[in-house]
């Protein structure tokens, strides 16, 4: 027995070395790393998923445009444009009528000077004589009777709206935007952005002032013969 013993003894100390017993992992860290992973794999799979992000820009816009250019003083219209992409390109769905025009609208040498018809100007037209003391002098009576209620209208409101304007005083496209242009050069409402309303320049308590500049230009009732039936 004695032999055994001292034999065993022996071989502990001669033996191979115990290994170190690996400590046990913290649980809070591993539901933690598993979350990231997690988090990491459902970030992959949605960016694979995820369409690649187009050209938010028309690849005929700049042709449709400089087609204005091309037409001269007799402009395009909206209908010519899509009848040009249609037989320049059949295999090719054209743009729709609206997207032209914000197309045209968004330009800033692309005008609409009568209905429906878009012509090019090589800079931002200025109708007010800069020395003149009347910022209305050139516009037409239909313009110059409207003026003082869409003034009234703007200003109180504080919302250049075109399409409110129309609304409310019942009138067509073309007549708001003559409106609004005469306005613009007066100094009453900012340049237009688009679809986006214009700023109005004049405070609420500027109204009467102004409004006294205007009615002035309403066209006085033509005055007629004693005895003229008209």
């Amino acid at each position: 027995l004695d032999t055994y013993i001292q034999r065993g003894k022996q071989y502990q100390q001669t033996g191979k070395p115990t290994a170190t017993p690996i400590p046990e992992p913290d649980p809070a860290e591993v539901a933690a790393f598993l979350d990231q992973v997690e988090g990491l794999t459902r970030q992959a799979v949605v960016n694979l998923d995820k369409p690649t992000k187009k050209d938010a820009r028309h690849p005929r816009r700049d042709e449709v445009c400089a087609w204005v250019q091309q037409a001269g003083a007799d402009g395009i219209t909206v209908a010519d444009v899509r009848d040009r992409l249609t037989r320049q390109y059949p295999g090719e769905k054209p743009p729709s009528d609206t997207a032209i025009q914000n197309w045209y609208a968004d330009h800033p040498n692309i005008t609409k000077p009568r209905r429906g018809t878009y012509v090019w100007i090589n800079e931002t037209p200025n109708t007010q004589d800069p020395t003149t003391t009347d910022p209305a002098a050139a516009v037409s009576d239909e313009v110059k009777e409207l003026l003082p209620a869409a003034i009234e209208l703007l200003v109180s409101t504080q919302f250049g709206s075109a399409s409110m304007l129309q609304r409310k005083l019942r009138i067509t496209w073309d007549l708001t935007n003559q409106i609004l242009n005469t306005l613009e050069n007066a100094g009453i409402v900012g340049p237009a952005d688009g679809s986006k309303a214009r700023d109005v320049l004049i405070r609420n308590d500027q109204l009467d002032e102004i409004l006294q500049q205007y009615r002035h230009l309403r066209p006085q009732p033509r005055r007629t013969a004693r005895g003229d039936p008209h």
